[in-house]
């Protein structure tokens, strides 16, 4: 039987998220259009143009981050509102990294085109460790770094519990 599995952000959140986004941008480019003139103070000048900023940002970072994990026989992908999914091979699978660095990552190394690909993506996504853990069942041979390596659930284990 073919083991499929789909982790997915949480849709309703991801799109309200975009919307309030986009509405907020709109009502403060309305705003300094509108409302702004010589007499406005400076505070109130700078205000809509905070408010876009973190609006663009707000949506730059939706859309490009990821939406689906889906686990297929032959590989797994990473989709994206924003951008073509990813689509790794098990078989090309070489390393798993927990990268800390102003976020907390992890970073997949695979060979692509007979060369060394990383993919990196944030620890946010829910059911982290379920995805994490289903890497390491599907590819049992795959490098592990130390803090990974405590983390996860050893392949040996899932044998015994399926026993």
């Amino acid at each position: 039987m073919p083991e499929r599995k789909v982790y997915r952000f949480n849709q309703f959140v991801r799109w309200l998220v975009l919307f309030f986004a986009v509405a907020a941008m709109g009502y403060a480019i309305w705003v300094a259009i509108n409302k702004i003139n010589a007499e406005t103070g400076l505070f109130f000048k700078i205000v809509p143009f905070a408010i876009i900023f973190l609006a663009i940002n707000t949506i730059i970072k939706n859309i490009f981050s990821i939406n689906t994990v889906r686990f297929t026989d032959d590989d797994i992908r990473f989709g994206f509102i924003g951008r073509s999914k990813v689509v790794i091979p098990w078989n090309s699978m070489k390393k798993m990294e927990f990268v800390t660095s102003r976020q907390r990552l992890i970073r997949l190394t695979y060979e692509k085109d007979g060369k060394d690909a990383m993919f990196v993506f944030t620890t946010g996504f829910p059911k982290i460790l379920d995805i994490l853990n289903g890497i390491l069942r599907k590819r049992s041979d795959i490098e592990l770094d130390d803090f990974l390596d405590k983390v996860l659930v050893s392949p040996a284990v899932y044998e015994k519990t399926e026993e």
